[in-house]
């Protein structure tokens, strides 16, 4: 057994551990419901996900996230409690650690990701965007199709 494994054991009287793909209608209770919520995917599709997970707190008793570092969304939400998804050592330690952290530094954590995800919202991402497509003299009005896919969608050649 590993060293996760024994954490988990030893914590997850009443919890569900999760490791796959789960529908997004389910999301909103899981979120409600989760005290510690783990993704050490390397994927960017974790950016949606860790702020959904933030978004649906309880502000008066929220969980915790911990996030693969490789992730985009660690950037942003920086005080997930990050960690090296290759590292089992790592993992354990970081579950460990969110299953024991204190109300007042969850509150806390969960104060300073809310206002990232308040304030770094879709309009900010789009503003962004579109500034970095300015900045590299592409004109942002002009859509970009990879060539091999102008054919389906009927721009031409």
């Amino acid at each position: 057994m590993t060293a996760c494994q024994t954490l988990v054991g030893r914590y997850s009287a009443g919890t569900r551990v999760r490791a796959r793909e789960t529908p997004r209608r389910s999301f909103s209770r899981i979120w409600l419901e989760a005290v510690a919520v783990l993704s050490a995917t390397v994927s960017a599709r974790v950016f949606l996900m860790a702020k959904e997970f933030v978004a649906a707190q309880d502000p008066a008793d929220p969980g915790v996230l911990i996030l693969s570092s490789f992730t985009g969304a660690a950037s942003q939400l920086t005080e997930a409690i990050l960690v090296n998804p290759y590292s089992p050592e790592e993992l354990a330690d970081a579950i460990g650690q969110a299953l024991k952290m204190p109300l007042d530094e969850r509150k806390r954590r969960w104060r300073a990701m809310m206002d990232n995800v308040q304030q770094q919202d879709v309009m900010w991402w789009m503003r962004s965007f579109v500034a970095t497509l300015a900045d590299t003299g592409t004109d942002p009005a002009t859509p970009i199709v990879p060539l091999n896919l102008q054919a389906s969608f009927g721009a031409a050649a």
